[in-house]
């Protein structure tokens, strides 16, 4: 997601990049490939950080000057760059000043200060919107002119908005989350070229999930589509219901009591949702095996029993102070408050909610050895925390 800008003074300092978690690859540009426990200081040197996106084993960082700096994996060419994997991050050369970032499991998007979209990395399934395979940025046609103006990746599908308001998605959609299932060739999945979802939703910004996909619209109202296998579109899974998958949007209830509360953003792990209110509230469903929700699950089902490892039913987050931004690994979260402090919680197998072990955390948790810096952009990939700092 966005994050706030990061200046150097004077171009004497650099921001300070702090990583942790998952480093197979060399995600966490560090010069490695260890996995950390703790936030480790980077020594690659990037002024004036915007954002930060994590793929599976990849990392991009985009500067406020709209350039794009990568490291880890890239077996697909989802760096954009010919070379096996990076350790430390390499700027990716592109023609144009790039505004946002997103990264799928083995592909990324990359959206342009004239509302272009770029893509590179795996396209098995269609998401980088190219006929094949590409290791450098190639632009994605298709939008019927008019500029993107967001853009979102999920495993292997992908989505945009465009001015208009109209959401186009691409990829993989064989569980409803490209919007357009019935449009696809008989026996087909997939498909490189983006199309509308409907011209009736009029939208703002989109979030993706690993196989569904989330949409604000003008009117703050929230819109999801494809898997609900673990409750992520907020509705009661059920087989017998047909309610495992929706291949058409669908409202999400999702009302604080505060009828004028607007959602600031959403953000998707693999399969729960977090979304973040202006009140700097945090709302959470989907699935919690690793306690990625941040609360107890407890489901009531028609059936009269419970689900304790999923809960369709948005609620609160405890345990948080006001917090200006947030960002899903595939099962845990990063969030940052007014006041510059991170906390994590969720699966910690790899380190990813940075308390030194590799235990889960089952509400959120302050970053305590980061409590010398201020946070001004957090990011994350599938299992891996990335943030700069003054």
């Amino acid at each position: 997601m966005m994050g706030r800008k990061m200046s150097a003074s004077r171009g004497t300092e650099w921001p300070v990049i702090f990583s942790w978690g998952a480093n197979s690859y060399g995600q966490l540009s560090l010069g490695d490939t260890e996995d950390r426990t703790l936030p480790v200081r980077s020594t690659s040197h990037v002024s004036e950080v915007k954002q930060i996106s994590g793929g599976g084993g990849h990392t991009v960082v985009l500067t406020c000057n709209g350039e794009c700096f990568l490291c880890g994996n890239n077996n697909k060419g989802q760096l954009g760059m010919i070379l096996d994997e990076s350790l430390c991050l390499k700027q990716l050369s592109l023609p144009t000043t790039v505004m946002k970032v997103s990264c799928g499991w083995e592909h990324t998007l990359a959206l342009t200060n004239n509302g272009d979209v770029f893509a590179w990395g795996s396209n098995s399934h269609g998401q980088a919107g190219l006929e094949v395979d590409s290791s450098s940025p190639v632009k994605v046609e298709g939008f019927n002119g008019h500029p993107v103006r967001d853009v979102a990746a999920g495993i292997r599908h992908s989505l945009a908005v465009t001015d208009d308001g109209n959401v186009w998605t691409w990829g993989c959609g064989k569980r409803g989350q490209l919007g357009w299932l019935e449009n696809l060739q008989s026996g087909q999945r997939w498909s490189h070229k983006p199309r509308t979802v409907s011209e009736e939703m009029k939208c703002r910004s989109v979030a993706a999930g690993a196989y569904h996909s989330l949409a604000i619209t003008v009117h703050n109202r929230l819109f999801g589509w494809g898997d609900n296998k673990r409750g992520q579109l907020a509705i009661e899974p059920d087989k017998t219901a047909g309610t495992l998958m929706f291949s058409k949007p669908r409202e999400i209830s999702w009302n604080s009591g505060k009828s004028t509360e607007v959602i600031s953003c959403v953000a998707s792990g693999w399969t729960h949702v977090l979304i973040l209110l202006d009140g700097g509230d945090v709302y959470s469903w989907g699935r919690n095996v690793y306690c990625q929700l941040g609360r107890p699950s407890e489901c009531d089902q028609t059936d009269g029993s419970r689900r304790r490892d999923m809960c369709w039913k948005p609620a609160k987050v405890p345990h948080l102070p006001k917090i200006d931004h947030i960002a899903c690994g595939s099962e845990h979260n990063i969030v940052l408050t007014a006041n510059g402090e991170v906390y994590c919680w969720g699966w910690n197998e790899h380190g990813m909610c940075a308390d030194g072990t590799e235990e889960d955390v089952q509400v959120p948790k302050q970053v305590a050895t980061l409590d010398k810096f201020k946070t001004h952009v957090i990011g994350s990939g599938a299992g891996h925390c990335m943030v700069a700092c003054s």
